[in-house]
C-alpha cells in the first residue's frame, strides 16, 4: 500500500489534485490483535469517503472463528470482503486483463465483469444426514442479473469496447443461469444498433478452451460471480501474474467504490521487498479513472508500461528489481527522469 501511495502522490505532484489518506488496519494482522478482522469504524470511514483503497488480505481457510459478526447489521460474513461487498453492494467488479512482452499469451486485453454479490458466494450452506450431505445455495436474481448487465453494457460504452460476451451454464443450470441469461439478453438486444456494442454468449466451461485458443475473439465477458472468479484468473495465468491485474468493486446506483488488486496477500514472502507492486498501483489508476482523474490515471498506466518493456521489474516478471526499486523508478519517471 505505501508504494501505492507514493505514485499516486508523485503523478498528482504537479496538478491542483490533493488527496488525503485516511490509513485503517484491516484483515487478518487487526484479527490476530483484536479478535476481529474488521469494525464499526471501517463502515463509518467508508461511509463518509465512499473510496477504499485497500491491500490484499489472508482469509484462513476453514477458520470459522474468521466469521465477521461485529458490525450490528444482523448479518455476519465469511470475510471482510464479503462484509464490504454484502453491505454496500459492491455489485459490478473489473478485473481488466492486458499482456505483456513477456506473457505467456501474447495481445490478451479483456475485461471480466462479475457480479458480485450472489451465486454460491452468499456462503449459505446447510449441512444435512449427519454430516454426509452439504447443500450450498446458488441464487441469482432479476434484480442482481439486471444490474450487473447494465454495468456491463455502460462500461463497454465508456472504454471503447465493441464486445459482450454473456457467461452462463444455462444448459444445465436452467432456471438460475437461465435467469442471468436471459437478463442479459433483455439489456443488450439493440445494443449493436444503438451503440455499436455486439453481444453474444457462451457457456462458462467452452469459453475457458476458447480463451486458450482464441482469446481475441473475446474483449468484455459478463459473469455471475463464480464464472468470474474462475475466468479472471486464468486470464491472470495467461498475461504471467495475477499481479498485473488490478480490480474495482462498484456500486454506480450509491456511488462506493473499492479498489485492490486481485491476487492474495502471499504472507510467505511478506516484509522481503521482493513483491510486484503492479496490481495494486493498476487499481490505484482504477481508483484515480473512477475519480474523473483519467489523465493522471494514464501517466500512471504509460510509466507501469515503460517499466514491463524495460525489464525494471521483480524477479516474479523476469528482472532484478526490488519493490522499492519499481517504486522509485515509477516515481522518477512521473517526474519526467527516465535516468535509472
Amino acid at each position: 500500500m505505501s508504494s501505492a501511495k507514493q505514485i499516486v502522490e508523485a503523478a498528482i505532484d504537479s496538478s491542483d489534485i490533493e488527496i488525503e489518506w485516511i490509513n485503517m488496519p484491516f484483515g487478518y494482522g487487526l484479527y490476530q490483535n483484536t479478535g476481529h478482522a474488521m469494525n464499526k469504524d471501517h463502515l463509518a470511514a467508508f461511509e463518509e469517503t465512499r473510496l477504499i483503497l485497500k491491500g490484499p488480505i489472508t482469509i484462513p481457510p476453514g477458520d470459522t472463528s474468521f466469521m465477521i459478526d461485529n458490525l450490528d447489521t444482523g448479518k455476519s460474513y465469511t470475510s471482510p470482503n464479503q462484509a464490504l461487498r454484502k453491505i454496500y453492494q459492491l455489485y459490478g467488479h473489473i478485473r481488466p486483463a492486458k499482456s505483456y512482452k513477456n506473457s505467456p499469451f501474447k495481445n490478451v486485453d479483456i475485461v471480466t465483469i462479475r457480479e458480485n454479490t450472489e451465486d454460491l458466494y452468499t456462503g449459505e450452506e446447510h449441512v444435512k444426514d449427519n454430516g454426509d450431505t452439504v447443500e450450498c445455495i446458488k441464487r441469482i436474481t432479476k434484480n442482481a442479473s439486471d444490474r450487473i448487465a447494465n454495468f456491463a453494457l455502460n462500461y463497454a460504452k465508456n472504454n471503447n469496447r465493441k464486445l459482450v460476451t454473456s457467461v452462463h451454464k444455462a444448459n444445465v443450470c436452467k432456471k438460475s443461469d437461465g435467469l442471468f441469461l436471459n437478463c442479459h439478453r433483455e439489456i443488450f438486444k439493440d445494443s449493436k444498433e444503438k451503440y455499436g456494442i455486439q453481444y453474444n454468449e457462451n457457456l462458462a466451461d467452452s469459453i475457458l478452451y476458447k480463451l486458450m485458443i482464441a482469446h481475441s475473439e473475446f474483449d468484455v465477458v459478463s459473469c455471475p460471480n463464480l464464472y468470474g472468479d474462475l475466468i479472471s484468473d486464468l486470464l491472470g495465468g495467461m498475461i504471467g501474474s495475477l499481479g498485473l491485474m488490478p480490480a474495482a468493486q462498484i456500486n454506480q446506483v450509491e456511488d462506493y467504490g473499492l479498489f485492490e488488486p486481485t491476487h492474495g496477500s502471499a504472507p510467505d514472502i511478506a516484509g522481503q521487498n521482493i513483491v510486484n507492486p503492479i496490481s495494486q498501483w493498476r487499481s490505484a489508476v482504477l481508483m484515480l479513472q473512477y475519480l474523473g482523474y483519467q489523465e493522471i490515471g494514464e501517466n500512471i498506466e504509460e510509466g507501469i508500461e515503460y517499466l514491463l518493456e524495460n525489464d525494471y521489474v521483480t524477479h516474479e516478471l523476469g528482472g532484478k528489481c526490488t519493490t522499492t526499486d519499481m517504486t522509485n523508478y515509477l516515481c522518477k519517471y512521473l517526474k519526467g527522469d527516465k535516468n535509472f
